[in-house]
């Protein structure tokens, strides 16, 4: 999946809800220039993108976050577990425990 111009949905979000580029300044409470500048950005401050929500009523952390290609990983923890777990939390990353090493 390829990431995503967050200010091309920010701006598309608001084309769908029918609000000016005007009210949608007065609401984050900068003037017209900068809003229109918000467009054209591919990275948002994460406390802008939460003000951003907030004014559009949805929930644009989300669609940028999972836009964001997540790496393959594997994390292994010793524990004093007599066996070998393997936790699945989502599709991107496993969670091993393993057996800690007798002494």
């Amino acid at each position: 999946m390829e990431r995503v111009h967050i200010g091309s949905v920010i701006h598309e979000k608001l084309k769908e809800q029918g609000m000016s580029v005007t009210d949608f300044a007065k609401a984050l409470h900068c003037n017209r220039p900068n809003a229109y500048s918000i467009f054209e950005r591919k990275n948002v401050d994460v406390e802008l993108l939460v003000d951003i929500s907030k004014v559009l009523n949805c929930d644009l952390l989300s669609i940028y976050q999972n836009s964001i290609p997540k790496p393959d990983c594997i994390v292994l923890i010793e524990t004093n577990e007599r066996k070998i777990k393997e936790i699945q939390s989502d599709d991107s990353i496993k969670i091993l425990y393993v057996q800690k090493p007798a002494k």
